[in-house]
């Protein structure tokens, strides 16, 4: 049961339909304060961020932000025994929904081709995949996680192309040969980031349209 308050106390809760986004970051122009409530639904994991280190985690559920809850970030920030300001961390949502239909494109000199296309995850683990934004130094945001899946998928598709382009004899192949090939590979890749139930499909190869091909191989590469 949650500790009252005399004051009115601060909500802090997502705004965003779960599945309209990977992650959100919590604004508030006054900045979330001690003794906010926060409020973690059942499609959410709620990660806080100090000086880019997680210094907290929160499964769906009910919590107060006060001394006992972020301990940790307490002791980090030295907060006296009567601090009632601002937590000085950031609040990340993370949805653990799958997205769907996200869109990916690549174009390269070296090797030479063009594709485009669309792809679909799901955050698995909140940890591992913020852990990964922040070892690879991408901004916390909206789209973050689109990137990280798109640049996975564009690094295979390099090395694909790359290695195509010495085998002469190797026969063309269709976008949906490519779906099917990469897929496994790429799921493996960002299952260490906490992503699974990877999908793509190539919408664009070349510098002609192509006709949609999903792939079928199973996304997480097992």
């Amino acid at each position: 049961m949650l500790p009252s308050s005399a004051a009115t106390p601060q909500f802090v809760e997502s705004a965003t339909p779960p599945e309209d986004y990977s992650i959100s970051v919590f604004e508030s122009g006054a900045g979330v304060v001690v003794d906010a409530l926060l409020t973690v639904r059942e499609w959410e994991r709620v990660v806080l961020l100090h000086d880019e280190e997680i210094v907290a985690e929160f499964a769906p559920g009910l919590y107060r932000l006060d001394r006992d809850t972020l301990a940790d970030l307490a002791e980090r920030l030295s907060w006296p025994d009567a601090f009632r300001g601002e937590i000085g961390a950031t609040v990340v949502f993370v949805s653990t929904f799958r997205r769907h239909r996200r869109p990916w494109s690549v174009s390269r000199t070296d090797p030479g081709y063009r594709a485009a296309g669309l792809l679909d995850y799901r955050i698995a683990d909140p940890r591992a995949c913020l852990e990964a934004l922040l070892r690879e130094r991408v901004a916390v945001g909206p789209g973050a996680v689109d990137d990280l899946a798109a640049r996975a998928l564009t690094g295979a598709l390099d090395g694909y192309v790359r290695r195509a382009s010495t085998t002469p004899a190797q026969p063309p192949r269709t976008p949906r040969d490519l779906a099917e090939i990469l897929t496994p590979t790429v799921a493996r890749s960002l299952k260490e980031s906490g992503i699974e139930e990877f999908r793509f499909s190539v919408t664009r190869l070349g510098d002609e349209p192509q006709g949609e091909a999903r792939s079928d191989a199973a996304g997480d590469g097992e």
